[in-house]
């Protein structure tokens, strides 16, 4: 049972060492980062896998985005109103997929 907790720490590690190194230390740098990562992603995927398994990996990488955003809302009080994406999310969220190349002709 302690495995899946183990991998779960690894992971965090891994995360927070990724971070350090490419000195990341604000919300802009981490969002930088991501759109990085993207762009080698996709990278990887037009060398390596199929056109059935870029399409795949692209759809759930932009869900996992979406499904964040969509996670918690901004502003209102105890959960109530609030905005559910806010325009900076909804911003990273397009660059995100142009990064991907979600809604190209490689999609």
């Amino acid at each position: 049972m302690r495995a899946p907790i183990d991998q779960l720490k690894k992971f965090r590690e891994w995360g927070l060492a990724h971070l350090k190194t490419k000195g990341v230390d604000s919300a802009e740098k981490v969002s930088a980062l991501a759109i990085e990562d993207c762009k080698t992603v996709a990278a990887l995927l037009a060398a390596k896998a199929t056109p059935q398994e870029a399409k795949e990996y692209r759809q759930w990488a932009f869900s996992v985005a979406e499904n964040v955003a969509n996670a918690a809302s901004e502003g209102g009080f105890l959960g109530f109103g609030g905005e559910r994406v806010s325009d900076p999310e909804k911003q990273l969220i397009a660059k995100i997929r142009s990064a991907l190349g979600e809604g190209t002709a490689a999609a």
